[in-house]
C-alpha cells in the first residue's frame, strides 16, 4: 500500500497527487503544501520543497500548541472566581496571538461589551476585551494601563458591571457575575495602590522593606517574576535594613 511521502500515512483510496519528483502525498499534505507555497499544482513541487513546507507548517503548529499551553497554565494559576468556566471560552484559544512578548495575565472576567460576549483580560501592560464572535470573527479592543484612571463595579441582584474610567476610550462591561465584578475591581485597585506605594517609597528614606518583600512574594507566587528574581530583589531589600 502506498504511503504519503511527507507524513508517512497510508494512502487508502485517493491521494493528493504526485510531486514533480514523482513521490505521492496524501490529500491533507497536498492541501497544506500548496497553501504554504502559494501554488495550485502539486505536480510543480519537488520532494525537497514539499518536505520543507510541511516542516514549516508543523513548526507553527507546535509553537501555537506550546503558547496555548502556557496561556492555560497562566490562567489556571490565577486566584479568580469561576476560572474553570473561563478556560472553556473560545477566546482563550486566541490569546496566544493577542498577547505581546513578556505579557502576563493577572485577572480575567466574562461579560458583554459593545454588543459582544467575550472576556476582559487584565495584564501587566493593559486591559484587553476579546470577543470571538460566531459571525464576525475576532474583535479585540485594548485599554493601556497608563490611560486608565480607575476601575469601578456595580452590583445587581445576580449580575454586575465593571466600568473602566479612562482618559481615552472608557468602557462598561455588563452581565458580569457580581462576585467576579467586585473581585476584578478590587484586584485592580490593590494593584494600583501597590504601584503607587512602591513609587512613593523610591523617594522616601524610610522604605517599607518588609512590605515590599511581601509584594514581591505575591508576584513570585503568581508566576509574574521567577524565584531567582525574587531572591535577588529580597537580598537587595534586606541590605537596606
Amino acid at each position: 500500500m502506498k504511503t504519503c511521502y511527507t507524513c508517512g500515512t497510508r494512502i487508502k483510496i485517493i491521494s493528493g497527487g504526485k510531486l514533480q519528483t514523482k513521490e505521492e502525498v496524501c490529500y491533507n499534505c497536498m492541501t497544506q503544501i500548496t497553501k504554504e507555497l502559494n501554488t495550485t499544482r502539486i505536480s510543480r513541487v519537488s520532494g525537497e520543497e514539499a518536505m520543507k513546507a510541511i516542516n514549516t507548517v508543523n513548526g507553527r503548529k507546535n509553537l501555537s500548541s506550546e503558547n496555548q499551553s502556557n496561556v492555560i497554565a497562566m490562567i489556571s494559576s490565577l486566584d479568580i472566581p469561576a476560572v474553570k468556566l473561563l478556560l472553556k471560552r473560545k477566546e482563550i484559544k486566541e490569546l496566544p496571538n493577542v498577547l505581546h512578548d513578556q505579557e502576563q495575565i493577572l485577572h480575567m472576567i466574562q461579560g458583554i461589551y459593545s454588543g459582544g460576549i467575550g472576556i476582559l483580560v487584565l495584564t501587566n501592560k493593559r486591559m484587553i476585551f476579546v470577543d470571538k464572535g460566531m459571525m464576525y470573527g475576532l474583535k479585540v479592543e485594548e485599554f493601556p494601563l497608563a490611560n486608565i484612571n480607575s476601575v469601578t463595579f456595580e452590583s445587581g441582584l445576580l449580575m454586575g458591571k465593571v466600568k473602566i474610567h479612562s482618559s481615552g476610550n472608557g468602557a462598561e462591561i455588563s452581565n458580569v457575575d457580581k462576585d467576579a465584578a467586585r473581585h476584578f475591581a478590587d484586584y485592580y485597585s490593590r494593584m494600583k495602590h501597590s504601584e503607587s506605594t512602591a513609587s512613593s517609597s523610591d523617594s522616601n528614606p524610610t522604605v517599607d522593606v518588609i512590605g515590599q518583600i511581601e509584594r514581591l512574594a505575591e508576584l513570585r507566587d503568581k508566576g509574574i517574576i521567577t524565584p531567582e528574581d525574587f531572591e535577588s530583589q529580597k537580598q537587595k531589600m534586606l541590605e537596606k535594613l
